[in-house]
């Protein structure tokens, strides 16, 4: 659910107006996102789903990722892959440190992590704060194709290979 992700925005913006937060979704949480947007949320944009030629337009010019940890914390999503691959600072709302994406993320230098049940107004500093320190870094895919060399589509085709072979 993206609510405290919605929060700590919200709470940001009303700080700082020159952040803006593009969401595209579909499916759960969505309405929490429309509710923020109506509340009167500048800094949130919500586009809903759009194809994939638009969101990659976006995803490549951002400054940072935003990933909100799945409830079932057994589950990698996929966007956890991409984000990381992308090199980008990623900021990571998660429920728990037992969560397979935070154990997955604590391997990557460019994070920040974000408790979802401890937002408050310093932690939203803190987050403004990390966003202008490192949105215009990037982490070399070298670096990310050694430290995650078992997510990467050459170890999973070797392994499946492997396992039928």
């Amino acid at each position: 659910p993206p609510k405290a992700m919605l929060k700590a925005f919200e709470m940001i913006g009303q700080n700082d107006p020159e952040v803006t937060h593009h969401i595209f979704a579909s499916g759960n949480g969505v309405n929490d996102v429309v509710k923020a947007c109506k509340s009167g949320c500048r800094v949130i944009r919500f586009y809903g789903k759009v194809d994939k030629v638009l969101a990659d337009q976006y995803y490549d010019s951002a400054n940072i990722q935003i990933i909100l940890a799945n409830k079932d914390n057994n589950i990698v999503s996929s966007k956890i892959f991409e984000s990381v691959a992308s090199g980008y600072p990623i900021i990571y709302f998660y429920f728990s440190e037992s969560d397979r994406s935070f154990k997955l993320l604590k391997n990557y230098p460019l994070v920040y992590f974000v408790r979802q049940d401890k937002i408050d107004e310093q932690e939203c500093e803190r987050i403004r704060k990390w966003m202008y320190q490192n949105k215009d870094k990037r982490i070399d895919f070298d670096f990310v194709r050694k430290t995650f060399a078992d997510a990467t589509p050459d170890y999973v085709v070797d392994s499946v290979l492997g396992s039928i072979g």
